[in-house]
């Protein structure tokens, strides 16, 4: 009995220590997710989390059908050419409409994404309704969005965000 006696107030220091060590780490995490601004969180994260493959599904698929439209003259086309050339060429005609399957089938896992995302947006919200949180970050603090791209120059453009014609030329006159 005397030896557990003696192990005993060591333990509960242990125990006591270990406690106090876990309320510190979960009072942090609770105020780290009492800043996050749901709000913020969703205009700097999650809506161009959603908006870029959006704009790459529609993007896409305007491409494919741009490619299959030309296909599709290319199969006509074939009437005018001998037997030979026509199988030839139909089964050029038949690669790229194999080769277009792709689009529908990216679409169809982008939008898994999207759906993924905006299920992390409405947990993020819902954590931080419940801790309390919500409003007091100020916007641009406590992470950065792998979405400012500003001064990049990134290829086709969703659309209302492209550049005006004004803007780009402005942009090539200052460098003269």
């Amino acid at each position: 009995m005397t030896a557990r006696a003696e192990t005993q107030p060591e333990n509960a220091d242990a125990i006591v220590a270990g406690i106090k060590d876990l309320s510190g780490y979960i009072d942090s995490l609770r105020r780290e997710i009492a800043s996050l601004s749901p709000g913020e969180v969703k205009s700097r994260l999650i809506d161009p989390a959603t908006d870029e493959p959006d704009a790459t599904i529609e993007v896409t698929a305007a491409a494919t059908n741009t490619i299959m439209d030309v296909a599709e003259k290319l199969d006509a086309f074939g009437a005018e050419l001998t037997p030979a050339q026509r199988d030839k060429l139909l089964g050029f005609v038949t690669q790229i409409f194999e080769a277009c399957t792709f689009q529908d089938i990216t679409g169809q896992r982008i939008r898994k994404v999207i759906t993924a995302m905006r299920s992390i947006e409405e947990r993020i919200a819902s954590l931080a309704a419940l801790v309390g949180g919500g409003a007091a970050a100020s916007p641009g603090k406590g992470f950065a969005s792998p979405f400012d791209n500003e001064g990049l120059e990134n290829g086709p453009q969703m659309t209302g965000k492209a550049p005006s014609h004004a803007d780009i030329d402005a942009m090539f006159s200052s460098g003269s």
